[in-house]
């Protein structure tokens, strides 16, 4: 067949084809996932979390279609999304539909330009590693401070004021990175972090620390310089 009878025919077609948009993840990787739990998306250039992503740990017959699941996988003998690599993307928020990954236990989302997150996130109970490094964040959601099973929480380079005395909830927290923010004070709630081992409070703008942080015991590392302390 010429080329010009298979251009003929291409454009005979065009109308009855509908077009679908290419996946920003690839199935594979998403199937991948499905399998071991593990999603890494770091430095795709993301500007937002495909729905799939979100909607991953849906286990009807009819949702593990939608990741091409072949015959030979069975879709209820799949696990849930356990961890969630985000960081070096170009994300600006994060849609409320987080909440559906709800098995995770590692979100990292550190290097993207996030201004807010949602309180959903607040959702994710089993959560125990939360990175929000280098974004643009000015404040956090209430709902983030009632993650118990919190244990290291990374906000280094944003741009943090203040803090709420919620803080104090996450008990089970063992690492803290506040550095490289704008804090001028910390919430007297701080000493409440009993479990806490390494604290970075570096390059921030605190005049003074909570009285109770002497009282904590565990601590092995407490970074304060390059602040305004005397």
């Amino acid at each position: 067949m010429s080329r010009l009878k298979q251009a003929d025919k291409v454009d005979s077609l065009a109308g009855f084809r509908t077009t679908k948009p290419e996946p920003t993840v690839p199935l594979g990787l998403l199937k991948a996932a499905r399998k071991s739990g593990q999603l890494n998306l770091s430095g795709r250039r993301l500007t937002e979390v495909p729905q799939n992503v979100y909607r991953l740990n849906m286990d009807t017959p009819e949702e593990a279609q939608d990741v091409s699941f072949g015959g030979s996988d069975r879709w209820w003998e799949q696990t849930d999304l356990t961890k969630l690599l985000l960081s070096s993307n170009l994300l600006t928020q994060l849609s409320d539909d987080v909440r559906l990954l709800s098995g995770l236990t590692t979100l990292d989302l550190h290097d993207n330009q996030l201004s807010s997150l949602p309180s959903t996130l607040g959702e994710l109970k089993g959560l125990q590693q939360l990175r929000l490094s280098h974004n643009q964040l000015s404040s956090l959601p209430r709902e983030l401070f009632t993650l118990k099973n919190l244990c290291s929480l990374s906000l280094q380079q944003n741009l943090l004021e203040d803090l709420p005395e919620e803080l104090g909830q996450l008990e089970n927290l063992t690492e803290l990175d506040l550095s490289n923010n704008h804090l001028k004070e910390l919430p007297s709630s701080l000493s409440c972090l009993t479990n806490l081992q390494k604290v970075s409070l570096h390059h921030n703008k605190l005049t003074s620390l909570p009285e109770g942080v002497s009282h904590l015991r565990k601590v092995k590392v407490l970074d304060c310089s390059s602040n305004q302390l005397f």
